[in-house]
């Protein structure tokens, strides 16, 4: 699992524009893969051996704003989706202090963000699920909350 501190990163997904803008203040994006990278199967004679786990797939979270414009995008296309059922693609989150960059691929709500109403101001979390990813380092990442 890795946490980037809401800060310093930058989101985009779709035709949503940059979702960072309503990340809540003090939050974070959590990545969370869905397997281990590394599995063990049994070698035929009593021992094991470890393979590469080829399934990149997992999870994204984001806590947005309820009050901010990328909630009310986000919830928009969330919407459409239950009816048109194609919106999926690329997720990116680029951390602007070290240029990390992350490529989530075949990115899409999976969830029903909860819905409070007539609940005064408070934290959304947005859950995507993605087919792989890829991240490339450009530098000391002095982003990362958790590892």
């Amino acid at each position: 699992m890795r946490q980037y501190s809401a800060d310093q990163v930058s989101v985009a997904w779709l035709f949503s524009g940059d979702l960072s803008r309503g990340l809540a203040a003090g939050s974070f994006i959590q990545e969370q893969r869905d397997n281990d990278t590394w599995k063990f199967k049994p070698d035929g004679v009593g021992g094991i051996i470890r393979m590469f786990n080829k399934n990149r797939s997992g999870n994204l979270t984001l806590l947005l704003d309820r009050e901010s414009q990328e909630h009310q995008i986000l919830q928009t296309i969330h919407n459409a989706d239950r009816v048109l059922q194609l919106f999926v693609g690329p997720l990116t989150v680029t951390n602007e202090n070290t240029k990390e960059y992350s490529l989530f691929n075949q990115a899409s709500i999976v969830v029903d963000p909860p819905l409070q109403l007539g609940v005064g101001p408070s934290v959304v979390a947005w859950n995507f699920k993605f087919q792989s990813m890829i991240t490339q380092s450009f530098g000391f990442n002095n982003n990362v909350v958790g590892s």
